[in-house]
């Protein structure tokens, strides 16, 4: 029989040894991770209470009528309560939502309780109150607000360009859980 003289390449010879040392090194890593990992377990409730607030407000109450020339017009009040029947302590915003496609840069509104008198910030044809009221829990009162229309006191006489309003408005009460 002849024999050959078969020799083994190089390239496979060094690709023997990087496979061996994956091996080698991934058994060792593999062994300092477990050692660091841990578990833990643990328990979570949430409190589920019944929530409403009511503003006691029909759309059809806050029709706007203002006029540029008639004193007796520069402004416009209505009236609104707030209630509360949750289980929950809540605080609440108002939003009023004037007609849209006008420009109310002439317009004020105010939301008044007692002696306590907000002024809204406006946006476009939103005027918002932040944190108007907190209602504690079990607190079944009813809060009574005035919300004003005024037409600012420097464009009375002077409309430039902006005809009378007359629209109903739409009033948001937003309330939020607190905890």
């Amino acid at each position: 029989m002849i024999k050959k003289n078969i020799k083994t390449p190089l390239v496979f010879k060094i690709g023997l040894v990087l496979v061996c040392l994956f091996l080698v090194s991934s058994y060792m890593t593999g062994g300092l991770y477990a050692r660091y990992t841990t578990t833990s377990s643990g328990l979570d409730s949430a409190k589920v209470a019944k929530f409403k607030v009511d503003s006691g407000v029909v759309s059809s109450d806050l029709y706007v009528n203002l006029n540029f020339y008639d004193p007796a017009f520069v402004r416009d009040e209505k009236e609104f309560t707030v209630a509360s029947s949750s289980d929950v302590a809540v605080k609440y915003d108002v939003v009023v939502t004037m007609p849209s496609g006008m420009d109310y840069s002439w317009l004020e509104v105010t939301l008044q309780s007692g002696e306590e008198t907000l002024v809204a910030t406006a946006s476009g044809n939103v005027f918002s109150f932040s944190d108007v009221g907190l209602i504690s829990v079990g607190d079944r009162s009813e809060y009574e607000y005035t919300l004003a229309f005024n037409i600012v006191e420097e464009r009375q006489g002077n409309p430039q360009g902006v005809a009378d309003i007359q629209g109903v408005a739409t009033l948001s009460v937003r309330a939020e859980q607190v905890d």
